[in-house]
């Protein structure tokens, strides 16, 4: 037999068995990317960010000694609860969603009072709540024990923290 025809018949078996492993190699990428799909779920951990921050935070709610220069987590100004009109735009510049703020919502209700964060948004959103599907929205929500500084005096409290986001159940 001619020796160039020996290398041929080679390389068309090599060719078609370098074709055969791109196409199983194609089709297996293919496969597992389409049934194994990731998808990661972190509004739990927005809202909880969310809710520490609004109470743990200087530049929130929590007291802030000017002589001091020093915050003290889990301490609420009492002034700013007395005032919402400072605390929520305080709220809204120390927690930054963007400049819609079109993402996450809350309401924190401390004995009578109650500050948002982002209040046009959670009373959009709360009537979705226990909705089903794409505009539906979903809640979280946390119980803080914290302290409320009124003066010199510090009297106990439970912070309730409820944290919207528009999009339906993960």
């Amino acid at each position: 037999m001619n020796k160039k025809a020996l290398l041929g018949e080679e390389m068309l078996i090599a060719i078609g068995a370098a074709l055969l492993t791109f196409l199983i190699a194609g089709s297996l990428v293919f496969f597992v990317g389409r049934y194994l799909t990731i998808k990661a779920d972190v509004f739990p951990m927005e809202a909880s960010i969310l809710a520490q921050r609004s109470l743990y935070s200087q530049n929130a709610l929590a007291y802030f000694d000017e002589n001091t220069q020093r915050a003290y987590p889990g301490i609420v100004d009492a002034e700013l609860l007395k005032n919402p009109a400072v605390a929520e735009p305080r709220l809204l510049k120390a927690i930054s969603y963007g400049a819609e703020q079109k993402y996450i919502a809350a309401k924190i209700t401390i004995d009578t009072y109650a500050i948002y964060y982002n209040k046009p948004m959670y009373d959009s959103w709360l009537p979705k709540l226990g909705l089903k599907g794409a505009g539906a929205t979903r809640e979280m929500t946390f119980a803080k024990y914290i302290l409320v500084k009124e003066g010199a005096k510090l009297t106990p409290a439970v912070a309730k923290i409820s944290v919207l986001q528009p999009g339906g159940a993960a």
